[in-house]
């Protein structure tokens, strides 16, 4: 799983469409065709994710918003490890930054 952090930046959407390029970069997959999906994301901007991941040279097949009621298992481990992450950056805290620590040498976790 990857993950960005940003600093300093209130861009919530410029963030998120650069953390989705850098990781679309780091697999580098040639010829391959990417499906995002973004939590709580409209229609409309899910147009605009599309036309900026590809001006930044991803292959982006389909951009979708998933609803906030709607059970997709893998926006709900995102979404909890962002969490995690800004737990771990607001207040530094051992044992969460151990995980972190332990994850990101087995691979499981890769920052970009």
């Amino acid at each position: 799983m990857f993950y960005s952090v940003f600093r300093k930046t209130t861009d919530y959407d410029n963030a998120t469409i650069v953390g989705i390029a850098r990781a679309v970069h780091k697999l580098s997959i040639p010829d391959a065709s990417v499906f995002v999906y973004v939590d709580a994301l409209g229609n409309k901007k899910g147009h605009i994710y599309k036309t900026r991941l590809r001006k930044l040279k991803c292959s982006v097949k389909k951009v979708r918003g998933i609803k906030k009621d709607e059970n997709e298992p893998l926006i709900r481990l995102a979404d909890a490890v962002a969490r995690a992450a800004a737990e771990l950056l607001k207040y530094d805290s051992k044992d969460l930054g151990e995980i972190f620590s332990q994850a990101k040498q087995q691979g499981t976790l890769v920052e970009l």
